[in-house]
């Protein structure tokens, strides 16, 4: 349980960015569901020793899509069983989303609130059945200027800044204490195209964090390469394509150095081979679609 409630007030201090990628990653699987009229997608982990024999060892996750009901469900079975579960308005609205531990109790739920011109309003947590505190998103000419979090008891917690450019990317997202001082800030410079290509996470003036990106012609990520104030690379991520999916992924830092492979059938993804070499871990992940 006190894992949920940290997972539950980390928003607090979460990313703007990380946020839209979560929410967007989550529709990007309803929507390849639905359009290739899907109900089931099921994952399972092959360790190596079980390559050989085309063994599928362990169901890992599994999706479910009910069309008539407009719900999403991804089940993870390891390492520790969670059930999530996603309501939609409409094909790109989220109404809810509802956590479950492996009891089927819910443990926690994210509810939506929009306004009439379908911009959030606000996001209101819940630990279980208890709310927890709102998320307040306020605007100017559509574009987010401010994202207030307000305890249930009406306390302000915390809250963010955000700055735009002419196209409405964001170019500085300030958190600030409830006293109004600054906590810390993101800052992003963006192509011509409105991707992102440096983000800074700034803690001090002496301590941040810079990551830039690269993309392809077809505006996909190349390379990521993350390093601290000093000029120290962190990590080093690459990424190349086949046909305009992604065929291999390179995750290099300190503590892991990964190659990801992924095969495909018919556009959707079949299989994706795992190595780390300085755990030397190995595994086969397979996707099987109903």
């Amino acid at each position: 349980m006190l894992l949920l409630f940290i997972s539950m007030v980390l928003p607090l201090r979460a990313q703007i960015k990380m946020i839209i990628e979560a929410e967007l990653s989550e529709i990007g699987k309803i929507k390849t569901m639905r359009d290739k009229n899907l109900e089931q997608i099921l994952v399972y982990t092959v360790e190596p020793d079980q390559v050989e024999y085309q063994q599928d060892s362990s169901l890992t996750i599994e999706m479910l899509f009910n069309a008539k009901e407009n719900t999403f469900t991804e089940i993870n079975y390891t390492p520790q069983y969670s059930k999530t579960v996603i309501r939609l308005i409409d094909n790109s609205l989220i109404d809810s989303r509802n956590m479950y531990n492996e009891k089927d109790e819910l443990t926690g739920k994210v509810v939506y609130k929009y306004m009439s011109s379908g911009l959030l309003e606000r996001r209101e947590m819940f630990f279980g059945n208890e709310k927890t505190f709102d998320e307040i998103y306020e605007y100017e000419n559509n574009i987010l200027k401010k994202m207030k979090y307000i305890a249930t008891d009406g306390t302000l917690l915390n809250y963010t800044i955000y700055n735009s450019d002419k196209l409405g990317n964001i170019t500085e997202e300030v958190k600030y204490k409830p006293d109004g001082d600054i906590d810390f800030k993101y800052e992003y410079v963006y192509d011509a195209s409105g991707k992102c290509i440096e983000e800074r996470i700034i803690l001090s003036e002496k301590s941040f964090t810079s990551i830039t990106y690269s993309y392809d012609e077809g505006r996909n990520i190349t390379e990521k390469l993350t390093k601290d104030n000093n000029g120290k690379i962190l990590s080093f991520n690459k990424y190349s394509y086949q046909n305009g999916l992604l065929a291999e992924e390179i995750n290099d830092s300190k503590e892991s150095k990964v190659r990801k492979t992924y095969s495909y059938r018919n556009n959707l993804l079949w299989q994706l081979d795992y190595f780390d070499s300085i755990d030397a871990t190995a595994y086969q992940m397979r996707y099987y679609y109903k």
